[in-house]
């Protein structure tokens, strides 16, 4: 080889490396982008992650609260798969790991993605609510590795021909199927490690967050979070907008009941401006 094509050939691969390190480096400027849920932001450093209808694994909302010290994981999805996304979008988001998961809900929907933030993180819940997982958790995941395949093959069938609101409701099913499809191979219970049994108060160095055990409603271990600084209050499935609500652990007196106490804890002048339900829109009062 010639002096002169060993200079090119010396040029062409300083000029490989330098573009993949502006390659590498540039995809640390950017949000990591998920398939599976988009972002909404109610307030500066608070976000909902809203579960995308065509095709994602998300099914329910999650929540990333920066509480300037520590980061918040709120109801982290129903597989492995779609948290991963979550923490990541959550750490570049904050500049640090997740240091706390908050399950307001027992349901398997929005406690699937819980192993991914151990170890690391602290997971919280109500007593009840653990009770309930280790009760439910392991003998609903075995009946759902039988049923689910041969469901979701029912359920692709019918959406060949369905139309309309018909459409839509298959389609979020045939996504929460192949969601737990996906999970299958790696999903494992992983428990709350700590519980309460009243309200509790987080305090960080921007803002502070409140739970708050709503006792029977949707279940009978679910919580919110109350944001009192920022007026936003994430309800879980204690509220549905504009769907209808499902309460096979529940009760919809107590449901009532419930949403009555929660109203309570932010009485007039000063109500709550944002709702962040598991389904439907965000509802936001300006």
């Amino acid at each position: 080889m010639s002096a002169g094509s060993k200079t090119i050939l010396f040029l062409l691969l300083i000029l490989m490396i330098f573009f993949m390190l502006s390659f590498s480096f540039a995809g640390r400027d950017a949000l990591p982008e998920s398939r599976h849920f988009t972002l909404e932001k109610p307030a500066e450093g608070v976000y909902a992650a809203i579960h995308n209808d065509l095709g994602g694994f998300a099914i329910c909302k999650a929540g990333n609260i920066d509480l300037g010290d520590r980061t918040v994981i709120l109801d982290p999805f129903i597989c492995p798969t779609a948290a991963r996304d979550l923490k990541r979008q959550a750490e570049f988001l904050t500049g640090r790991p997740v240091s706390l998961v908050l399950n307001l809900d027992p349901h398997s929907d929005p406690i699937g993605g819980n192993q991914v933030f151990i170890p690391g993180a602290v997971i919280i819940s109500t007593a009840n609510a653990r009770a309930y997982i280790e009760t439910h958790f392991q003998k609903d995941l075995d009946t759902q590795k039988e049923t689910v395949p041969g469901e979701l093959k029912i359920v692709q069938d019918r959406l060949i021909r369905a139309s309309g609101i018909e459409r839509f409701e298959l389609a979020l099913r045939e996504s929460e199927y192949k969601a737990l499809v996906d999970a299958f191979p790696e999903i494992e219970m992983t428990l709350p490690d700590m519980t309460i049994e009243g309200p509790m108060t987080i305090h960080g160095s921007k803002r502070n967050i409140v739970l708050v055990p709503v006792g029977r409603g949707h279940t009978t271990g679910d919580m919110i979070v109350s944001l009192p600084g920022d007026r936003i209050v994430f309800m879980s499935d204690e509220l549905f907008v504009k769907r209808h609500p499902y309460l096979g652990d529940g009760d919809p007196e107590s449901l009532l009941s419930s949403l009555k106490r929660i109203l309570a804890l932010n009485p007039r002048p000063s109500p709550c401006r944002d709702t962040v339900p598991s389904e439907g829109r965000i509802r936001y009062e300006r």
